[in-house]
């Protein structure tokens, strides 16, 4: 009977383990694949001149006819162009390429 008893307690253990084990994986497999999904936007410098864009997260200059940049898509951000927010990102431009000349 001694025995039983601390065989079942060691299983309890091992199952307790087990069990946080697989919902840590589970969690981590989550974020992974939020990260892996998270939608981008391009923006593409389709004017005649060079412009300083900052994204929210980094600035870049683009460079005339073509030039872009790629950044995540978080409604809400405010995008500037030369030091003056140009527009305010929304959940319809996720995924987008969004042309700089529709917002100067």
């Amino acid at each position: 009977m001694k025995y039983t008893n601390k065989f079942l307690i060691g299983i309890a253990i091992i199952s307790s383990f087990s069990l946080a084990s697989t919902r840590i994986a589970i969690a981590a497999k989550a974020i992974s694949s939020k990260e892996v999904n998270a939608e981008k936007i391009k923006l593409v410098n389709d004017t005649e001149k060079k412009v300083n864009v900052h994204t929210g997260t980094g600035s870049v200059t683009l460079n005339p006819r073509g030039g872009s940049t790629s950044f995540t898509c978080n409604p809400g951000k405010a995008i500037k162009a030369d030091g003056k927010e140009i527009f305010k990102v929304t959940e319809k431009m996720c995924g987008q390429t969004i042309k700089l000349s529709s917002y100067l």
